[in-house]
């Protein structure tokens, strides 16, 4: 499925989107993979910047120029990683031109160049360093996480970790812009949108968690938030909402 366009039809922020484009949503070591164009990619909003192995993509009849690499990585590192290579990581410098749909129970991806208002479950979005931060209540405490559809698991600092529970166990990861590490893991009670429940947590390693730490972010929320839901997210909008399903 590639651009073919669709209306929303199951939940407020659905059919708030109104006509749009649908691609088809797949999961590869955790992160979102979509075709556009004939192109796979990844999509992840903790990355301010989309690069890859073409100088440019065309998104709904846009074209949108690609740096080569980001950090030093580029796709080749990230592709070693994956079941199956893609072409490209698109990151919110993209992303913001659209609102964007992630539904997971559906395995459908769908892209709104239109702006609709925020519907009335949203949560406000602001952004650190062009990555999306939204309010979230851990533990009775609230506590500012980044929206980050390169993570598979949610990730906390380690100050904010120790006031979840630890569950003695370890867990191999991978994000696109770390590369595979191991974490331990930690369970606690969430509330953000719709996603309200016990969730379980990684710790993020260096020098991801200094960074946070000096930006005065307490982690990353990533798909586990989610599940088999949908999250949608209008970074020109400044807004979100987080259906947790599963």
């Amino acid at each position: 499925m590639d651009e073919k366009p669709t209306r929303g039809r199951h939940s407020d922020a659905t059919r708030m989107m109104g006509a749009g484009y649908a691609h088809s949503l797949r999961i590869d070591n955790g992160v979102p993979v979509v075709d556009l164009s004939g192109l796979a990619v990844i999509l992840d909003t903790g990355s301010p910047t989309s690069f890859g192995t073409v100088g440019a993509l065309d998104i709904q009849g846009r074209e949108f120029p690609l740096a080569s690499h980001y950090l030093n990585l580029d796709i080749d590192a990230i592709n070693r990683h994956l079941r199956s290579p893609v072409a490209a990581l698109i990151g919110t410098d993209i992303l913001r031109e659209f609102v964007v749909m992630f539904d997971f129970g559906t395995s459908v991806l769908r892209m709104n160049a239109d702006q609709p208002s925020a519907p009335q479950d949203a949560v406000r979005v602001t952004e650190v360093m062009g990555v999306p931060v939204v309010s979230a209540r851990l533990e009775g405490a609230d506590q500012p996480m980044i929206i980050d559809t390169g993570a598979a698991l949610s990730y906390l600092v380690p100050s904010v970790a120790e006031a979840c529970k630890g569950v003695g166990a370890t867990m191999d990861d991978f994000m696109p812009l770390l590369g595979p590490f191991r974490t331990e893991l930690f369970e606690g009670h969430l509330s953000v949108g719709r996603s309200i429940g016990i969730l379980r947590f990684g710790v993020l390693p260096p020098p991801l968690d200094g960074l946070l730490g000096l930006l005065g972010v307490s982690g990353v929320i990533g798909l586990n938030a989610v599940g088999s839901g949908c999250l949608t997210l209008s970074l020109a909008g400044n807004w979100a909402t987080i259906d947790r399903v599963g």
